[in-house]
């Protein structure tokens, strides 16, 4: 789980049930501002505030994005952008690791996905990220669901080949280099959709994309497990529309998150379950 502020109900539901939180450090506490350069007096500020115990373990994502994400997933690899985020990237994991060794660490995002051109350009570019890649302890794809069931521009057909061919590529580079793969999931429409940013998947339609992500195999390869990240406090706080709409409709917003927490964790435990027992068969 890495769903940042909940209240107490949900909160002692994950507990009750074994649900660990994954922590997450967002860019603004790693790199300079506005810059493709980790800040380590930043960066250890922030682990030592997240994770104050120096023998914890667990599990920790690096959230970088910005110019440093867009470099590795757009620029030519011998490009003087492309080798400057790389060379950042495994500084800042290999800090990370240094400060709490017995952590597994990861970056959010890797692997890059890919929606539309999931062809061999791409697969080349996740190549050349094999070098930031041997440095982590688990690979963190990103599969969130950009479009509805009935969007014009993707039906859940589409969206399962999505999430089955991210999830395979990041298995094959995982089985080559022995790492363990955990996407992320996010039960909201990505906020790059324009009609349907921030609202709530319907569990249907969520239950479909999960079910792709769990069943996707590399030979015999699955993923390790689901990182399921999301962020209602916050964009509860910043009045995103879909937010507010919906915790309007049910009057109080922490009856509402709650509700969400709960009934999904539920059900994907249902799913995950399930395909452990056909596993088993």
């Amino acid at each position: 789980m890495c769903q940042g502020r909940m209240n107490n109900r949900a909160s002692f539901f994950l507990k009750k049930n074994d649900l660990h939180s994954v922590f997450l450090i967002v860019g603004s506490s790693i790199h300079k501002k506005g810059e493709v350069k980790v800040d380590y007096q930043k960066l250890g500020k922030e682990i030592d505030i997240l994770i104050p115990n120096k023998n914890a373990k667990g599990i920790a994502v690096l959230d970088w994005e910005d110019k440093a994400l867009m470099a590795l997933e757009n620029d030519a690899p011998k490009s003087k952008t492309f080798q400057k985020a790389s060379s950042e990237f495994i500084k800042a994991i290999k800090f990370a690791k240094k400060k709490r060794p017995n952590i597994k660490w990861g970056f959010y995002s890797l692997p890059i996905k890919n929606y539309w051109s999931r062809n061999d350009a791409w697969r080349n570019q996740n190549k050349e990220l094999l070098p930031i890649l041997k440095e982590v302890d688990i690979l963190f794809p990103s599969i969130y669901d950009f479009y509805e069931d009935s969007s014009p521009k993707a039906n859940r057909e589409m969206d399962s080949l999505y999430v089955n061919d991210n999830i395979k590529e990041a298995l094959k580079i995982g089985r080559k280099i022995n790492k363990p793969v955990m996407p992320f999931i996010w039960h909201r429409y990505h906020n790059s959709n324009k009609e349907k940013g921030y609202c709530l998947i319907p569990w249907n339609e969520f239950e479909s994309h999960i079910q792709a992500a769990i069943k996707t195999k590399y030979r015999n390869e699955q993923i390790e497990g689901l990182v399921w990240w999301g962020a209602d406090s916050y964009f509860y706080r910043q009045k995103k529309k879909a937010l507010v709409r919906e915790a309007r409709a049910s009057k109080n917003f922490d009856a509402y998150h709650n509700k969400i927490i709960i009934n999904y964790t539920e059900k994907i435990y249902g799913l995950i379950d399930e395909a452990c027992k056909e596993g088993e068969e």
